[in-house]
C-alpha cells in the first residue's frame, strides 16, 4: 500500500488509526453475526434463573469451573454449559480471524503501521537535531 494511498482515506484529525482499526475489526465482526446466539442466551438464562425477558445474561463470567450469574447465583459448570462456552469461543475465534483476514482490516493495520512509521521517524529526526 502507498503512502498516498493512506494519506488520501479519510477521517478527522483526532481519529486516529488505532480507533479506524478497531472500528474496522468491530464492523467485520458484526457483520458475521452474533458471537452469542440466542440459543445461547436462553441456556445461560435458564440456568441463571432468569425471566423469559430479562437481559443480564449479558454480565455472565466463568471462572474456576463456576458460571457467575449477573444476579449473584453461582453455577457449577456442566456439560451443556462446557458445550456451549466451546462453541462460543470457537465462533469468537473464527469472528476474528475472518476480520483480520478481511481488507478493510488489512487496510487499517496498514495505517497504523504507516502512522508509527512517521512518529519514530520523527523522533529519530528530532534526536539528531539535538546532537
Amino acid at each position: 500500500t502507498s503512502v498516498a494511498v493512506l494519506a488520501a482515506i479519510p477521517g478527522s484529525a483526532r481519529e486516529t488509526a488505532e480507533t479506524r482499526l478497531s472500528t474496522a475489526v468491530e464492523r467485520e465482526m458484526a457483520a458475521q453475526g452474533p458471537i452469542v446466539t440466542a440459543e445461547d442466551r436462553a441456556l445461560l438464562a435458564r440456568k441463571c434463573g432468569y425471566g423469559a425477558n430479562e437481559t443480564r445474561n449479558d454480565n455472565i463470567n466463568i471462572g474456576n469451573d463456576t458460571m457467575h450469574c449477573a444476579n449473584g447465583k453461582r453455577v457449577p459448570m456442566d456439560s451443556e454449559l462446557r458445550a456451549m462456552s466451546k462453541r462460543v469461543s470457537d465462533r469468537a475465534n473464527r469472528h476474528v480471524d475472518r476480520a483480520l483476514k478481511s481488507a478493510s482490516v488489512a487496510l487499517a493495520m496498514a495505517q497504523v503501521t504507516h502512522e508509527a512509521t512517521e512518529r519514530a521517524m520523527k523522533e529519530v529526526r528530532r534526536s539528531l537535531k539535538e546532537r
